[in-house]
């Protein structure tokens, strides 16, 4: 919503085309000052053009979600209560990811290409302290995201249920 609002307030500006003279007159700009000005919107007006198409774009996304259960041990040594202590989580992993679906297919993602078989390779019966020194819900994310960008795979979002109450996601920009 403040990406359209901006848009609204840079395309006003060109309403100053139209008013050009009359600034002139009033204010005294010359021409070369104008021109200058001018330059400088329309340099603008390209990017903004650039941002509506990346928008209209995102407008036809789709998300996909996939979970897996893994079940792990960990001890949190900087935690000040009981989970400093060695116990275990059934984890509920949320894999999301977002794109245009394919023409082709229709799809935006098979879901069994959604990398949750190497999730469980991976962190499946294991003590997550030998992957992280703080394995907290938030770490794990953190963990799961540069494991998965190393095989190739960029979720959108990924969530860590650690109870069936209690999560922590993360929103990942398309660099990240």
């Amino acid at each position: 919503m403040e990406l359209i609002k901006f848009i609204e307030m840079y395309e006003k500006m060109f309403d100053l085309k139209e008013k050009r003279h009359e600034i002139e007159k009033e204010q005294g700009y010359c021409t070369r000052d104008w021109n200058k000005m001018t330059n400088e919107i329309l340099k603008l007006y390209v990017e903004i053009n650039d941002l509506k198409m990346k928008c209209k774009k995102k407008d036809n996304e789709i998300s996909i979600s996939k979970e897996v259960i893994l079940e792990c041990a960990h001890k949190l040594p900087n935690h000040k209560g009981k989970c400093k202590n060695l116990h275990g989580h059934s984890y509920k992993v949320v894999l999301t990811f977002k794109a245009e679906p394919d023409k082709e297919t229709g799809m935006v993602m098979d879901f069994s290409d959604v990398p949750t078989k190497l999730l469980e390779e991976k962190y499946d019966h294991q003590y997550l302290n030998n992957f992280m020194e703080n394995p907290t819900a938030e770490n794990f994310i953190i963990e799961i995201h540069r494991f998965l960008k190393k095989k190739g795979y960029s979720p959108n979002i990924i969530e860590v249920w650690e109870t069936a109450k209690c999560k922590a996601f993360k929103t990942f920009m398309e660099n990240e």
